[in-house]
């Protein structure tokens, strides 16, 4: 009997698992994961900060993270391992290219539905904004954008994921 109560908890968890995987729009062919990225590229600093970054660390310490740098050194793999293990430890996760996301600002404004889209962004305990380097925000998108930062961190999305978590949101960008 406990075996089976076992498998259907392990079944439910790994179905949790894929939802989570597939509303957090995080990229399904050839996953981002730790496992896959070279570590031993990074020299310096550096190298100890992202090796702590499976560990989710920062997350629970409420500080937000940022990869910056010069193209090529993987700071989107970096990103969409940390999403995909914010799913794997059962938290809502939301990835999402800057560009989408200042689109997506832009129809609120014309439409005047902004707060409805600031409210559906702060619910994920993490929030990958990727590529914000390489894209141009205009004043209204820009206002969106740290209201969304400022609310996750007011209204702390990841005491809705459970009560397992105690922590407020992420931000990974």
């Amino acid at each position: 009997m406990a075996a089976t109560f076992s498998y259907l908890a392990e079944k439910r968890r790994l179905a949790s698992i894929e939802t989570l995987l597939r509303l957090s729009r995080l990229p399904r062919r050839e996953p981002k994961t730790f496992e896959g990225f070279d570590f031993s590229r990074i020299q310096g600093r550096d190298a100890a900060a992202l090796g702590k970054l499976p560990s989710l660390a920062d997350l629970y310490a409420h500080r937000n993270v940022a990869f910056v740098g010069p193209g090529g050194i993987g700071k989107t793999h970096l990103a969409q391992a940390y999403g995909r293990e914010c799913c794997m430890r059962g938290l809502k996760t939301y990835y999402i290219k800057a560009t989408e996301l200042r689109d997506r600002f832009q129809k609120a404004v014309q439409r005047g539905n902004t707060s409805r889209v600031v409210s559906s962004l702060v619910k994920p305990s993490c929030l990958i904004v990727d590529e914000v380097g390489r894209c141009v925000y205009d004043r209204p998108c820009t206002d969106l954008f740290f209201d969304v930062v400022d609310r996750a961190l007011r209204e702390g999305g990841a005491e809705r994921d459970g009560p397992h978590e105690q922590h407020r949101p992420e931000r990974v960008g």
